[in-house]
């Protein structure tokens, strides 16, 4: 990897090219297209929040009709494997959060 793909997967660990400049497209949506006017801590994070951003629509599948598949298709990038996700870590001696109780009345069942 050379150029803004190595700092791109320096920052978000992901060393998948597909992934990398999925997250590269994502980075110059948001810049208006240009990335060489950030700075190195401004560069990383908006790495890190672009990939973020991938994860979350893989998750939720089409946003306004279009999945992140599709999204990819039409700008001519390679189908990225779905991101991986996280799990959630808690914190060292904090409980497992428990599923919140329905707040609605009895009679009423969510859809």
């Amino acid at each position: 990897m050379t150029g803004y793909a190595a700092l791109i997967a320096q920052a978000t660990g992901q060393r998948d090219p597909a992934t990398v400049a999925l997250v590269e497209e994502l980075m110059r949506e948001d810049t208006g297209g240009v990335l060489d006017h950030l700075s190195a801590p401004r560069f990383a994070g908006l790495a890190r929040t672009a990939f973020a951003d991938a994860q979350a629509w893989q998750r939720l599948g089409a946003i306004n009709g279009v999945t992140l598949a599709d999204y990819c298709t039409v700008l001519g990038l390679p189908l990225a494997a779905p991101p991986p996700t996280r799990p959630h870590r808690r914190l060292l001696g904090q409980p497992a959060l428990r599923p919140a109780r329905s707040r609605l009345p009895a009679h009423l069942t969510p859809l």
